[in-house]
């Protein structure tokens, strides 16, 4: 890694500027007498032109993109060598490294999932210009998202049968499981308050459901499971299971 990528990606000229009040601004306002002159002014800005700064993420990517099929830890270890976060330049820089890698990330079916943030619970996907990154949890290592969007393949999943309130059964590859459910609110803490139509993911029976529709008709409302049991022979043949 470069020894002045702090400089190369945030050392740049603000650009825009140059105008100091919209046009006919100066007009508008000789209109008026002293006497009757607004008092009070929208705090909206009139002139969508203003300094902003503009970041050259370019080497930043391209130094990131080469690092593929690295060690995750090897690569971080150079960049806080090269960019210690002891000011606030180069702080700002790493809000642009979390953008190009996602550091926490679950495979399902080989497709890469978000486990934070917004892309907590939705597939990760490359666009025509932009590659993205993650780590895998398994290997360490830095790996790229596939160009296309991946759409992940889900198995078709049988409704479960309610036993009492809080305790129902569910079949999972052929096995008999006492599934205990909690409520499924929109506001639970631990559940992402916005998902991709597909992502809705069952970590104790190990599915991924299609939106609140499916997981309506697999518990019959909203429910989620908080753990399992496998189910005796005896037990199977009372609850008449086959």
């Amino acid at each position: 890694m470069r020894p002045d990528m702090k400089k190369v990606v945030t050392e740049r000229p603000r650009v825009g500027g140059g105008f100091k009040t919209p046009k006919g601004e100066k007009r508008e306002w000789g209109r008026y007498d002293l006497e009757e002159l607004p008092r009070r002014e929208k705090i909206r800005v009139k002139w969508g032109i203003g300094k902003h700064f503009t970041d050259v993420l370019g080497p930043l990517y391209r130094y990131l993109q080469k690092q593929v099929g690295r060690p995750w830890d090897k690569v971080y270890s150079e960049i806080a060598t090269n960019l210690p976060k002891t000011s606030l330049q180069n702080r700002h820089i790493y809000t642009h490294v979390w953008q190009f890698v996602v550091r926490h990330v679950t495979i399902i079916d080989g497709v890469p999932y978000g486990n934070e943030g917004y892309l907590c619970g939705r597939p990760l996907y490359s666009g025509r210009r932009f590659t993205q990154l993650y780590v895998h949890p398994q290997t360490g290592l830095l790996c790229r998202v596939k160009k296309e969007r991946p759409t992940p393949v889900r198995r078709a999943v049988e409704p479960g049968i309610k036993v009492y309130p809080g305790v129902q059964y569910h079949k999972v590859d052929g096995t008999w499981f006492e599934v205990e459910v909690r409520p499924y609110p929109r506001t639970d803490p631990l559940v992402p308050s916005t998902f991709h139509p597909f992502t809705i993911q069952d970590p104790v029976l190990g599915r991924t459901y299609a939106g609140t529709d499916e997981l309506v008709r697999v518990y019959g409302g909203y429910y989620l499971a908080v753990s399992k049991r496998p189910l005796k022979a005896r037990e199977i043949r009372r609850a008449c299971l086959g």
